[in-house]
């Protein structure tokens, strides 16, 4: 009679072993088999990272997988693919047309943003509008003030009526971030340097009495909100303003000094806006104390230099 084989305890003990490495053995290949298809029936997506931590796998180009030993930060936008038979796994590169092909799960990740539709975005030279931005920015103005009614320094009871125009160049920076889908709100402040041209009118017979032009300081706070065509680079807005202008101006003729000095500015400015890479182009219409008669012009020109 014929024993039946009797399995060892050391067979026992390699069988533990075994299960293991032939569980992760089997979980590579099918990671591999689906690798393989990953980016032919999927959609390619942009995606960011949020952890740190996230454990990876890379395959390389000699087509093997293997552990990724550094790790990529959180915030760090990808190209990737999730494959509708493993929805829990991303396949991505860290950019396009890489040779190295990473693995994750899919809770690393949120923001999937059509590969495709960005693609054809750039193809028309056009980039998202970004979620926040700092700049630094720089302005040509041209501002008007007047007539405004002042006392003549000598005789009681007359009065002069009192231009202003005043052209110069203001700094500054900003920060404005997207509040809702297609609006940004934020603001800026500026200071500049410029020239101060008043002119004196008698009231009486309407003629000019003199003019001077004077070395002036000017500088506003301003309240920004515009709105983005996301599908153009362009933007449509204003801005709300509250600042000051100080000037010393004495006419040649009645040796007339302008009082006061110092002034209060405020209004509004609306234009447009033009994207390009990292500049913002804006041309503007400017209602100095909200008064059509005091409409100027200003051209902004911003760098974005922060971005989230």
């Amino acid at each position: 009679m014929k024993t039946a084989p009797q399995t060892s305890f050391m067979m026992i003990g390699d069988m533990h072993i075994l299960r293991p490495v032939l569980f992760v053995a089997v979980l590579f290949s099918g990671i591999n088999a689906f690798a393989q298809e990953s980016w032919s029936d999927s959609v390619p997506r942009i995606m960011k990272i949020v952890r740190n931590n996230c454990p990876l796998k890379v395959k390389g180009r000699s087509g093997e997988w293997g552990t990724y030993t550094d790790k990529l930060p959180a915030g760090r936008n990808v190209v990737g693919a999730i494959n509708p038979r493993r929805p829990d796994l991303v396949f991505f590169q860290l950019q396009r047309d890489s040779q190295f092909t990473f693995v994750a799960p899919r809770s690393c990740f949120e923001g999937e943003e059509d590969w495709n539709l960005q693609a054809v975005d750039e193809r028309r030279g056009y980039k998202k509008p970004l979620e926040r931005r700092a700049y630094f920015t720089v302005s040509g103005d041209m501002l008007f003030d007047g007539p405004t009614l002042v006392p003549k320094t000598a005789g009681a009871g007359d009065s002069y009526l009192l231009t202003s125009r005043t052209l110069g160049s203001c700094v500054g920076f900003g920060f404005e971030k997207r509040m809702k889908e297609k609006w940004y709100y934020g603001g800026f402040g500026c200071l500049g340097l410029g020239t101060t041209k008043v002119k004196l009118r008698d009231e009486k017979n309407s003629t000019y009495e003199g003019s001077d032009s004077a070395f002036s300081v000017y500088g506003s706070g301003r309240f920004t909100a515009y709105y983005d065509f996301m599908t153009l680079p362009y933007g449509l807005g204003f801005d709300v303003y509250l600042g000051f202008l100080k000037a010393n101006n004495t006419t040649s003729q009645v040796n007339y000094l302008v009082s006061p000095t110092f002034g209060m500015n405020y209004g509004i400015a609306g234009g447009w806006r033009f994207y390009w890479d990292k500049v913002i182009i804006s041309p503007k219409i400017v209602l100095n104390k909200f008064l059509p008669r005091n409409m100027g012009f200003e051209l902004q020109i911003a760098y974005v230099f922060g971005a989230e």
